[in-house]
């Protein structure tokens, strides 16, 4: 039959049964409708978990030395949970050994946090802020900048001065409508001096950014982070994506000597990056994509029988 003639006779039983060609039509656009949303969907979610995890709580292209991962898929058994308190710390010695092996060109920091209690002359309490002890190199790191005043200098951080970096949530709470820069904000009772304000972070997963306060690493604030008592994390940022796997391997060859790790014994600490930490993203994300091409496909098979 020529192809003329086939495309008459479909056109033909369309106008035959009309009301036939209209379901199976609005089935098939509802399908292939449903198939670009969901598409659309996952891979919005995907952007937004990325962009939140490795550009706000790891940083681009770093990797992070801790104890035990701050991301894990699934529940944590409680047997898991004491095999991980039963770890070696990450001691401030071996921040400054990683420091000094790493290639020229990688980037280095300190960030030890605590949530803390606050206080200011301007306003009667408020809400517990995320405290950091932090060298400053960390605002490079994470691409944290300023919208009103400075980041704290290495001189600073090396002489442990009492200075502090704070979010704009933190400035709306203790200093409200008040220019903060110079301005004094209490942390467990001693005075930290502002310098600087952050520009806003937003939420990641419910959890504020902009309810925070950055203080020198050597300043009082170690006292609150427990810093002496284990690190919260080291990070290290590779000069380029290829370096990455490099820097990865010698973290790890560097901690399993500094912890005199035999070589069939496992790592007592973690080595994170935004690829470990987003790997339950991952699994979720197949299953949600699988979903989503399957159930409009049922839509489209059924639809292409009765055509």
């Amino acid at each position: 039959m020529p192809f003329i003639e086939a495309v008459r006779l479909a056109l033909g039983q369309i106008r035959v049964q009309k009301l036939k060609s209209f379901f199976t039509l609005l089935g098939v656009t509802i399908g292939v409708m449903f198939l670009i949303a969901v598409v659309s969907i996952v891979q919005g979610m995907s952007n937004y978990v990325t962009g939140a995890v490795a550009g706000k709580f790891l940083g681009v292209n770093t990797a992070t030395l801790r104890s035990f991962p701050h991301f894990q898929s699934g529940n944590v058994t409680e047997a898991q949970w004491r095999l991980w308190m039963r770890r070696p710390p990450i001691t401030i010695a071996d921040a400054y050994a990683v420091r000094d092996a790493l290639p020229p060109g990688a980037g280095w920091a300190i960030d030890d946090m605590k949530w803390v209690n606050a206080e200011s002359k301007y306003t009667n309490g408020g809400p517990q802020l995320l405290a950091h002890a932090s060298t400053p190199q960390l605002f490079k790191i994470k691409n944290l900048n300023v919208t009103e005043g400075r980041i704290f200098s290495d001189e600073e951080e090396q002489l442990g001065l009492p200075v502090a970096v704070i979010g704009i949530e933190t400035q709306q709470y203790y200093f409200p409508n008040l220019d903060p820069i110079g301005r004094e904000i209490k942390v467990g009772g001693l005075p930290f001096r502002v310098i600087g304000v952050l520009e806003k972070q937003g939420t990641v997963f419910g959890q504020p950014l902009d309810r925070v306060i950055y203080a020198p690493f050597h300043s009082p604030m170690q006292r609150f982070t427990g810093a002496r008592v284990n690190l919260a994390g080291v990070l290290v940022q590779a000069p380029t994506p290829a370096a990455m796997p490099d820097i990865q391997d010698m973290l790890s060859e560097l901690m399993r000597r500094r912890h005199h790790l035999h070589p069939a014994q496992e790592n007592d600490f973690i080595v994170e990056t935004s690829a470990s930490a987003l790997s339950a993203w991952d699994t979720i994300k197949g299953y949600l994509v699988a979903a989503g091409i399957f159930l409009p496909a049922i839509g489209l098979v059924v639809g292409g029988i009765v055509i």
